[in-house]
């Protein structure tokens, strides 16, 4: 999850067809993907950056290999970008709503950075996954991880697992609305598919 920086410094949304530029629906996460949330760790305050959490409505957005599509891998990215804080941010965790999941189907977060044409370009940072289970679950970047302020980064779920069948799902959301958003950060209203084994998009 991403929080506001104290003193200026830390930070912590057809697969067939693998194109960029859905509408819906988007991950929900804290930074939160469709749900997901961003945070980072401030002294001052425990509020989420960026979250749009709680706008889950029950849609998902499936990652990895499926028994219906074993040729193919279905990667999901989220894009956001960072407020003006002039030392940058420290990224603390990230949340998201799973389901479907287990161990065995390699769940797997990342930040990449991204390209000048929107699309994602090469991975920052690996995220340390929790016990991976149904429902709301933390992951953890390096202690290192940052983010420079004013930039537009992707949140990246894939699988790491071989095989149909190794796939999960992730709680989407058709609303545009976020939970919490500090000054300058904004959660890009489409999301990118794309085929894990070339990562195209």
């Amino acid at each position: 999850m991403c929080r506001r920086p104290a003193a200026g410094g830390w930070f912590g949304k057809d697969a067939a067809t693998g194109r960029r530029g859905w509408s819906s629906p988007r991950a929900a996460v804290v930074l939160s993907l469709a749900a997901f949330l961003c945070s980072v760790a401030d002294q001052a305050s425990a509020d989420a950056l960026l979250s749009n959490l709680d706008e889950g409505d029950g849609t998902s957005i499936a990652v990895g290999i499926s028994s219906d599509a074993p040729s193919f891998n279905a990667t999901q990215a989220i894009r956001f970008q960072t407020g003006s804080s002039e030392r940058g941010y420290n990224l603390t965790s990230i949340k998201a709503v799973l389901a479907n999941a287990a161990a065995s189907d390699g769940v797997r977060v990342r930040i990449f950075n991204a390209r000048s044409n929107g699309n994602p370009y090469y991975s920052l940072y690996t995220l340390t996954n929790p016990a991976i289970s149904d429902g709301t679950l933390t992951f953890t970047p390096p202690a290192s991880a940052t983010l420079q302020n004013g930039t537009r980064y992707f949140v990246m779920f894939d699988s790491t697992a071989s095989g149909a069948g190794n796939d999960y799902e992730i709680q989407g959301t058709e609303s545009d609305s976020l939970n919490s958003a500090a000054t300058g950060w904004s959660l890009n209203t489409d999301r990118h598919a794309g085929n894990g084994v070339s990562l195209s998009w």
